[in-house]
């Protein structure tokens, strides 16, 4: 049988494990971000557009995608792409 004590340890390791997971999604968005805005930069200079085509930018969102799920584990929410990406 647990104690109480026990049972606040218990509660204790798993907000700290929370906010480990939430740092750890935060530093992962915030790279993403930064990697995202560097390649629209380039690919505006590179095409010459000031809004890159459409085909482009949807490039750079996916592979923005597919290594948040890499990392994370799962995959991004709508409010989290929008967040990252506005």
């Amino acid at each position: 049988m647990s104690t109480i004590k026990d049972l606040k340890i218990n509660e204790v390791l798993q907000l700290a494990e929370k906010k480990l997971a939430e740092e750890k999604l935060a530093e992962v968005m915030k790279k993403l971000e930064k990697e995202g805005m560097e390649k629209v930069k380039q690919l505006q200079q590179t095409t010459g557009y000031i809004v890159p085509p459409e085909k482009g930018l949807m490039s750079i969102l996916q592979s923005g995608s597919d290594e948040f799920a890499k990392t994370v584990g799962r995959p991004m929410t709508y409010s989290e792409m929008r967040e990252m990406y506005g």
